[in-house]
């Protein structure tokens, strides 16, 4: 027969015991009280981890409800944008294709040849608009494949190097010990939202014209186990691009996704709403935030689905 025995009670907790007709003494109330109290502040500060706790987990989820909701929101307005850029592409060609015919037919005649000139630049740039539209408005099949989420980072930093080398920023490289951290994703795709990432947050650095501080561009890889929107845990790999830039404003964190939204005078606005569709796309999400302590700055993070694969393979969707 097995005896069970209750666990013993701490010494701190056990208020002094009392035979009948005992003399309660100074020291006994002494001793229930610093008990009473060491459990009291106990209690408080469970409380209040618990508290804490709860308030995270309700961020996080609104979060991913939010970022759910955003998802949906883009991905209508991509519809609607395909089909503008579509009716708008075929006439830009045409005048692009006479604007040219223009210019030959007047070799001897340079103000008017340099007005058409002028005309080809303007095309030139509405056409780049069309491209980002029509980027931004992709809804087709992903080419996926399994790759170290490092190289992923580390081959977009190398094709933004002679930007950040003309800028003065130092590049710091995800960590080659995280080659260990893979994702399943779009090469092509992924390696174009994280050069618009790097690019963004070189924009930021120079901007700021700041030269008392270190110009500097992080990238990160590290696993991250986040609250979904059906409030489920799932885990998911953070590639983050950290900058020495002067911050994001927070009543700009929730803009700074919506198409043709930009604090600046020579950009269409859909750079970080295409980097949002490309996760979308990957069933991941994207979140930015300032960078906490002392150091300015802001952090974007791309999230996407874990992949437990440890060796890089190549396979069509």
């Amino acid at each position: 027969m097995t005896t069970l025995q209750a666990d013993p009670i701490p010494a701190m907790t056990m208020a002094p015991t009392l035979g009948a007709g005992a003399v309660v003494t100074p020291d006994d109330l002494a001793e229930l009280l610093t008990a009473f109290n060491e459990v009291t502040g106990r209690l408080a500060r469970t409380h209040e981890t618990l508290r804490s706790e709860v308030s995270r987990l309700e961020r996080e989820l609104h979060d991913s409800r939010e970022q759910l909701r955003r998802a949906r929101h883009l991905a209508a307005l991509g519809e609607m944008a395909a089909g503008i850029a579509h009716e708008v592409r075929n006439p830009l060609g045409s005048i692009r294709l006479s604007t040219r015919v223009l210019a030959e037919e007047l070799a001897d005649r340079p103000a008017a040849r340099d007005a058409a000139g002028r005309i080809d630049a303007a095309v030139q740039r509405l056409n780049a608009v069309v491209q980002d539209v029509l980027l931004f408005a992709r809804d087709g099949p992903l080419r996926l494949e399994t790759v170290p989420a490092a190289s992923a980072l580390n081959e977009a930093g190398e094709a933004c190097e002679e930007l950040l080398a003309n800028a003065a920023i130092k590049l710091e490289r995800a960590n080659d010990s995280s080659e260990d951290v893979c994702v399943r994703i779009d090469s092509g795709l992924m390696h174009m939202a994280l050069v618009n990432l790097i690019r963004n947050a070189a924009e930021a650095i120079a901007e700021s014209g700041a030269s008392g501080r270190e110009r500097i561009i992080r990238l990160e890889a590290r696993r991250r186990r986040l609250l979904n929107a059906e409030g489920r845990r799932e885990s998911l790999v953070s590639l983050s691009v950290r900058d020495s830039g002067p911050g994001i404003p927070p009543e700009l964190v929730e803009r700074v996704f919506d198409p043709f939204f930009t604090t600046r005078s020579n950009g269409t606005g859909l750079g970080l709403a295409i980097v949002h569709r490309i996760a979308d796309a990957h069933g991941g999400r994207v979140a930015i935030r300032a960078n906490g302590g002392q150091q300015p700055g802001t952090t974007v993070e791309l999230l996407v689905p874990d992949s437990a694969r440890a060796l890089p393979g190549s396979e069509g969707a």
